[in-house]
Formats: structure tokens, sequence, C-alpha cells
């Protein structure tokens, strides 16, 4: 069975998803992001600025939370369709005021919060909630993507 615009139902939730943040982690994400900033990958640099030890990019939830939709899909026993882009249309963050810091294990789920018709085009949009190890909330950012295919007409 495929997830399609006519099953997919608001607040179907993808299982919880874990993930411990490494050193190795955070660096290898600062480089391919060009991050310089010291307090990202620099012990004594990052606690000269008060801060505990390294911490991540607030961006870099885009990497360690990304948007499990194929794990939302299959948890109502379907597959995710071809008609549903894979390149998101809008990205909107709200950081949660936590910072992650290497040695925290990062809990995230993906939840659909929105199901629009806009102009005739459909679009989906998933929020993605992403707590540590203290069940601290540490970032949450919504996903829109178009759904497109044949069926995109209304």
């Amino acid at each position: 069975m495929t997830y399609t615009w006519n099953s997919a139902e608001l607040g179907d939730t993808s299982p919880p998803a874990s993930r411990e943040i490494t050193d190795t982690d955070i660096a290898e994400y600062c480089g391919a992001a060009r991050y310089e900033n010291l307090v990202y990958t620099n012990q004594p640099a990052a606690r000269e600025t008060g801060l505990p030890g390294i911490v991540a990019p607030p961006a870099m939830v885009l990497a360690f939370a990304p948007p499990r939709l194929s794990d939302l899909a299959g948890a109502r026993g379907c597959s995710l369709p071809p008609n549903l882009s894979q390149n998101p249309v809008g990205i909107t963050l709200r950081f949660q005021g936590i910072l992650v810091s290497h040695g925290d294990t990062i809990t995230a789920q993906t939840s659909l919060t929105a199901k629009e018709e806009r102009d005739g085009i459909r679009y989906l949009t998933f929020t993605i909630t992403a707590h540590n190890q203290a069940g601290q909330p540490v970032a949450e950012y919504d996903v829109e993507y178009l759904w497109e295919g044949p069926e995109n007409q209304l």
C-alpha cells in the first residue's frame, strides 16, 4: 500500500528515532557547512565564551533530526509515493534555547501537521520535534513538501 493524499491524516507520526551526538559528528558537520566558529570544534574556545564545551550549530538539527517520512508512512503500513517530492519547498526552524552538546542523545519524531491545497497545488507540512536525553526540547521545525503528480490536479 502507498501513502496517498487521501490516506494522509493530520497527526500521522513516525516512531521516535534516537542518535547520540559526538565531537566527530559536530566537526564533520561544521566542515561540510564551512562553519569556522571555534565554539563548535574547540573545547577551550567554547569554554572561554562561557559554554560548558563544544556545542552543535543550531542548524545541525537538520542532520541529527531529519524528516523521517518513510518511517511515518511505514508506521501506517505504507510506502512513500513517487509523487511526494523529497525536496522541501520551505523550512521553518524554531530553536528551543537548549544547546546540543557532544554526548547528548537526541530523540526526534516527524508528524504530519498540515495538508493544504493552495492555487490548485497540494502541500504537506511535517513538523519535526527533537528532545535531548533529559526530555528537554532542543528544536522544532516544519518542512513543507509539494505533492506532485497527475493526482495533484484538483
